[in-house]
């Protein structure tokens, strides 16, 4: 409940904003996992998660790369599977797990890439790669969106 409450206090552009990525991210995963694990699903848990993480996902990253390498699309991308694994690992310990009482979201357990239990995977770099670029190019685009549907 606590987190929930956190969403609420986001400023009425990110809570948009979130809503929309967190959305689209779980069409994304649907047929993701759908090609991956030849059944298409996508939970709540990760939806709730991705609500609150997005702000930190998609606006604290590029301030961090910038500041650590520099701005651009090359180390933006190629960081960027770091990012989604500091996600995975921030999502299933402070949010989903203590939510639902196990990480039913993903568990990457049966690959011989996992690492943490299962709860990230080394083989997925080159779909955050995919991923990053994604986000390096329509971020701004769906950003623009939320603040000309704010200010009509």
């Amino acid at each position: 409940l606590g987190y929930l409450a956190a969403w609420f206090a986001f400023p009425l552009d990110a809570k948009i904003f979130t809503f929309l990525v967190a959305t689209i991210y779980s069409f994304i995963e649907f047929t993701f996992t759908s090609i991956e694990r030849k059944i298409p699903y996508t939970t709540f848990a990760q939806f709730f998660a991705n609500l609150l993480y997005v702000p930190i996902l998609l606006d604290v990253y590029p301030l961090l790369v910038s500041h650590l390498f520099s701005s651009g699309p090359i180390p933006y991308i190629l960081a960027f599977p770091i990012n989604v694994w500091v996600l995975e690992i921030v999502e299933e310990t402070l949010i989903i797990r203590p939510g639902w009482g196990y990480n039913c979201a993903w568990n990457y357990s049966d690959y011989s890439d996992e690492m943490l239990g299962g709860c990230i995977r080394l083989g997925h770099v080159t779909a955050w790669w995919g991923l990053g670029t994604v986000c390096w190019l329509i971020v701004p685009s769906v950003k623009m969106f939320v603040d000309e549907l704010i200010t009509k």
